[in-house]
């Protein structure tokens, strides 16, 4: 469905030339054809097999060992007078000789021998015919080495049309990830054209996203919102196109919305470490402090570039341990920092007893997004180990979060469920009797 349009005049240049290019740029063995810029499909022979693609020069026919004589392009799908062929390439034996004809007409060039360039050299041919175009390089008799062709520019005199243009600045637009109600700005895309002979329209979007813009001049803007009310990672595509010029341009959209971030007791800020200036580049075991816990990084330093503020490991081990022996973990969360493009995915285990012996959640608890959380631990866990999946990506620490409660109220609670238990005060230490069985505050029996 079409939004919002505008009609605008078109614009006549009388008595100017303008020309079109067509362009095949090889990036890749070709497999006896290649597609240019424009869709022009071209076809591609020669007496010897392909062989291997050469990133500087091209497509690649005879080798060392194996003979070729000729290579031939050509395409008739390019419409109108041909000005101009510029074609890229090289000779090994350097005595090749290069042709081009539109229509079966020859076109010249100042230079039509092919030389032993790489990268590859242009060779201009120039014309005013219409037709099949054939380009071909020759030795007059096969020989070693090969014969390459990296590009072939076209430029079709169009007889004073000028060509439709239709851009749009950015192409895409992330508005990365942000939490659930969370209000984040609009974007703008900028819409760009010349020559234009029709409507300029643009697509509807879907929740959450929404287009806004009325398109009269070049320039114009269209405004792209978010709604963050639904949680999930979202994609979409918005088309500018102008029909009857057939020019059509597209913007990728993209947002994650997730969950508010819960508000924990209790958070380790990694980049608030007071003696962190003091911290090696090598990797060593650190130590950090805090009220009712500490953090143990097995491997970790201070680096000096990419991530600076915050510690980096490569793939070490970070546990976050109890040290008041009155509480236990009941959520956590480690937040990560990305280096650069490198990957990394977290999994999770816990302890109860100090971590001594680490056990693996069921379902696991991971995540590849650099931010892992578990909330609702199993009873009596004391001790959380954030493992990492590669020992040779490193990755920043920014900060662990944890909420805590009484050790003693979850175990008493949990040997007095029984309607029959009694709460006992012997030697000013609390004590649960049930079914004859003395337990202490922690659930253990005491003899």
């Amino acid at each position: 469905m079409k939004k919002i349009f505008s009609l605008f005049a078109a614009v006549l240049f009388a008595g100017s030339m303008f020309a079109a290019k067509s362009t095949l740029t090889f990036e890749k063995a070709c497999g006896g054809s290649g597609t240019a810029d424009d869709g022009a499909v071209w076809t591609v022979s020669s007496d010897a097999e392909e062989s291997q693609f050469d990133n500087a020069r091209g497509i690649h026919y005879g080798t060392g060992s194996k003979s070729v004589q000729y290579l031939q392009l050509e395409t008739d799908d390019i419409e109108g007078t041909i000005a101009k062929v510029v074609v890229n390439a090289s000779d090994a034996q350097a005595c090749a000789t290069i042709s081009v004809t539109v229509g079966g007409n020859a076109y010249t060039s100042e230079s039509t021998t092919v030389g032993n360039d790489n990268p590859g050299k242009d060779y201009t041919f120039t014309g005013d015919k219409s037709g099949a175009i054939v380009v071909r390089i020759d030795r007059g008799e096969a020989k070693v080495k090969a014969l390459y062709v990296k590009s072939i520019e076209v430029t079709i005199d169009n007889g004073g049309a000028p060509d439709p243009e239709l851009s749009v600045d950015p192409v895409s637009i992330d508005f990365g990830t942000v939490e659930q109600g969370q209000e984040i700005d609009d974007k703008e895309v900028e819409v760009t054209f010349a020559n234009l002979t029709g409507l300029v329209t643009f697509s509807e979007l879907e929740a959450p996203f929404s287009a806004e813009g009325i398109i009269e001049s070049s320039g114009d803007m269209i405004t792209i919102s978010v709604n963050t009310e639904e949680i999930g990672d979202f994609t979409q595509t918005l088309t500018i196109e102008s029909v009857d010029d057939e020019k059509s341009v597209a913007v990728e959209l993209h947002v994650k919305v997730k969950a508010p971030a819960r508000a924990y007791q209790q958070t380790f800020d990694l980049a608030a470490i007071e003696d962190f200036a003091e911290w090696e580049s090598g990797y060593q075991e650190h130590t950090i402090e805090g009220t009712d816990a500490k953090i143990v990084m097995a491997s970790a330093n201070h680096q000096t570039g990419t991530i600076t503020d915050i510690p980096v490991t490569k793939g070490g081990d970070v546990e976050l341990i109890l040290t008041n022996a009155k509480k236990e973990l009941t959520a956590v969360r480690f937040i990560c920092r990305q280096w650069t493009t490198k990957t990394q995915t977290i999994t999770l285990n816990y302890s109860t007893d100090g971590g001594e012996n680490y056990d693996a959640f069921d379902p696991a608890v991971s995540s590849d997004e650099f931010e892992v959380e578990k909330i609702g631990l199993p009873a009596g866990t004391n001790a959380i180990k954030a493992s990492f999946s590669s020992q040779s990506n490193q990755v920043g620490i920014e900060s662990v979060s944890f909420d805590l409660q009484d050790k003693e109220a979850t175990a008493i609670n949990n040997v007095a469920a029984d309607a029959k238990a009694q709460k006992l005060i012997r030697d000013g230490q609390l004590y649960i009797l049930r079914d004859g069985q003395l337990f202490n505050a922690n659930g253990a029996a005491v003899k």
